[in-house]
């Protein structure tokens, strides 16, 4: 049997929410990139399959509109959960640069324009922490970074997922060792998965 793709499945979800109020599915604008577009008559919204997270018994997308609106959605079992990201200022966006289930949690982390949000989503409720820079790096369940201040500085901070808890400092040298160095965010889609070690 071959099973429905997260976009297949979040289209039906997303018809079934708007039963009352006429909505309408788009083509999808770029071929190579798998995304699912539709309009309510007011604002046009979109999701990538690559901003979407799927378990046996859940999915979650993070979808943004024409008119930057920005939003994190998880269906679970029956229940229907929708969070507005934190944004300075929407028009500048909000990007996804992760999304997955790990362990009972939804890891979520966005940038805005001068953030890194990481949240931990569970039993309906979103933990956040802001990271005032824009480079990080992961490894199994600990995400490095820096600060914007201290940047120049020998310390690399780390952030404990998926219970956002700050840990101790380390050096740039045990990052290396550890290979948990922090880097920009332009990298390949998915450089923040978790990969067990």
């Amino acid at each position: 049997m071959i099973s429905e793709t997260p976009l297949t499945q979040i289209r039906k979800i997303i018809s079934r929410q708007a039963a009352s109020s006429a909505i309408e599915f788009l083509a999808s604008k770029e071929s190579s990139i798998q995304n699912l577009r539709w309009t309510d008559g007011k604002d046009n919204y979109h999701i990538y399959e690559s901003d979407t997270a799927v378990k046996d018994n859940g999915i979650a997308w993070y979808q943004w509109s024409d008119r930057d609106q920005f939003l994190l959605v998880v269906c679970e079992e029956n229940q229907y959960f929708e969070w507005e990201p934190i944004t300075y200022n929407p028009i500048f966006g909000c990007i996804c640069i992760l999304l997955e289930w790990y362990k009972d949690h939804l890891l979520f982390a966005y940038q805005e324009k001068h953030s890194i949000y990481v949240c931990s989503y569970q039993n309906g409720v979103v933990k956040t922490f802001e990271i005032q820079g824009a480079e990080v790096a992961r490894k199994d369940e600990l995400l490095s970074y820096f600060k914007f201040q201290n940047r120049s500085s020998e310390e690399v901070h780390l952030l404990q997922l998926p219970n956002l808890q700050t840990l101790d400092s380390i050096s740039k040298e045990e990052a290396v060792a550890k290979n948990i160095l922090p880097k920009g965010i332009n990298q390949p889609e998915g450089f923040l998965d978790h990969t067990p070690s």
